[in-house]
């Protein structure tokens, strides 16, 4: 099952917001999330298939960031899949609000002066990757608030060959005229999601939303406070159930 549409959504990311894991104690998880009206966000994490969507921002700030987030959470918590850092909720609606005790998130992040593909997966605590935003697009620019609109396209998807299963992370560069895929360039593998164990695989729920953050808590008088992210092209996929 597919759910996607064409049109384009606005996440707004107030400063001081991020979803970052870093021992001894940060654990951040405030960023705000949207997805389009009448698509599907949660499911089993067995019934991931796919997630893709395009994002567009005026990055300035150092950390600045949009792209795709998949939270998971256990589908009965208990003390034993609890991370120390993530307390089990006693109540569905609570679960959902708590922070997720696995996460990964990727896309493009403002780092070290210029834009990045970037993808953090948090099993117990973050691990990062980020290389150079190469533009698709000759007249795109990667200069800091940049007018110039530019659009970059990331896929997340699940994998499978003959050593065994996992999520794989790309940046796909499509047709601007009829969106189709032309090429796509590998920039993670990660393997621990379908080795979850104490609950298995199968007791696991995946939400999939869009997502973004503007970690800098100060920001010059003048500059716009916000982090305004375009999204265009959400589409994720589901095995039927």
């Amino acid at each position: 099952m597919s759910t996607k549409t064409s049109d384009i959504f606005t996440i707004r990311a107030a400063p001081g917001t991020d979803i970052w894991r870093k021992p001894p104690t940060t654990n951040i998880y405030n960023a705000p999330t949207a997805i389009p009206p009448s698509t599907r966000s949660t499911g089993p994490l067995t019934s991931f298939l796919s997630v893709r969507a395009s994002f567009s921002f005026p990055w300035r700030e150092r950390y600045d960031q949009a792209g795709i987030l998949l939270a998971f959470r256990p589908r009965h918590p208990s003390s034993s899949s609890s991370s120390s850092l993530t307390p089990s909720a006693t109540s569905e609606s609570e679960r959902k609000n708590d922070i997720p005790p696995k996460w990964i998130k990727t896309g493009i992040e403002f780092y070290q002066s210029q834009p990045q593909l970037s993808t953090v997966a948090t099993e117990n605590w973050a691990d990062w990757s980020v290389t150079p935003l190469l533009s698709s697009s000759s007249s795109s620019s990667s200069s800091p608030g940049a007018e110039t609109e530019q659009w970059t396209t990331i896929l997340v998807e699940q994998s499978a060959d003959e050593h065994g299963k996992s999520i794989w992370v790309y940046r796909i560069v499509v047709d601007e005229k009829t969106g189709e895929e032309k090429s796509r360039t590998a920039l993670r593998e990660i393997c621990w999601v379908y080795g979850l164990t104490n609950p298995g695989v199968e007791e696991w729920d995946l939400e999939v939303v869009a997502m973004a953050a503007r970690p800098e808590k100060e920001i010059k008088d003048g500059d716009e406070k916000e982090l305004v992210v375009k999204v265009k092209g959400w589409e994720v996929k589901w095995a039927e159930e």
